[in-house]
């Protein structure tokens, strides 16, 4: 059996879920024999139990801007799983977290890289991490500011054919327009000049790592520059 009273539901919801139901139920009993309304068992007498008593009530809460909850039909824990899944989206009314929508891009060559992370993070939280290409794409194109809207426009007006066919296929022209010409040298220049200065060791280890990542470099020769930033 299901303990409806640990799982969050919105009864409302589940009111009009379980409304559907009786539809679908009342069309599969049509068939059943009418004789089973005068039989010798009286249900009055009935012990209650959580599930006679939630298909015989109708919704006492007031509260349920003007909507009436029809009577319930008795269930099988079952049904009332399938059920509870339709309305909550999953089985136990598993909150999935709230992803925040990524900033929008400039066109800053240095920012590029950041963007593009927020935004896979973004699409793996909505369900688009596979296929979507067309979803992602345009996503993308209504986040475009500055510089990086002006290279946009002629393709979102039409006025010229776009280059590309998915969304890697979309990453690749971002980069080649607005990526660091020269990524891993650019990485290196910044790596040898890089130094903690004032900063915490936190913050200077993690701006260190991400520019490490993009120079190519051996261990060894980053664990030099590494040391000598100190």
């Amino acid at each position: 059996m299901i303990d409806l009273t640990e799982t969050e539901i919105d009864l409302e919801g589940l009111g009009e879920a379980l409304a559907e139901s009786i539809q679908h139920s009342r069309a599969a009993s049509s068939t059943t024999d009418s004789s089973e309304e005068g039989s010798d068992s009286d249900e009055t007498d009935a012990v209650p139990t959580p599930r006679n008593t939630m298909a015989s009530t109708s919704n006492p809460n007031p509260d349920t801007k003007g909507k009436e909850v029809p009577p319930l039909p008795n269930l099988t824990p079952e049904q009332i799983q399938e059920i509870i899944g339709a309305v909550t989206g999953g089985v136990g009314n598993t909150k999935k977290p709230k992803i925040k929508e990524p900033s929008t891009f400039h066109g800053e060559r240095d920012q590029l890289r950041g963007w593009l992370a927020q935004l896979s993070v973004y699409f793996k939280g909505v369900g688009w991490e596979l296929d979507y290409n067309n979803d992602r794409i345009v996503y993308a194109l209504s986040l475009l500011r500055g510089d990086a809207l002006k290279w946009a426009t002629p393709y979102i007006e039409r006025r010229q054919d776009v280059t590309w066919s998915s969304w890697d296929d979309f990453k690749n022209e971002l980069q080649g327009q607005f990526g660091e010409i020269d990524e891993q040298g650019a990485a290196r220049a910044k790596l040898m000049r890089m130094a903690q200065g004032s900063k915490e060791a936190t913050e200077y280890w993690n701006e260190y790592r991400l520019i490490a990542s993009q120079t190519g470099m051996d261990d060894a020769t980053l664990t030099f520059h590494l040391m000598n930033g100190f």
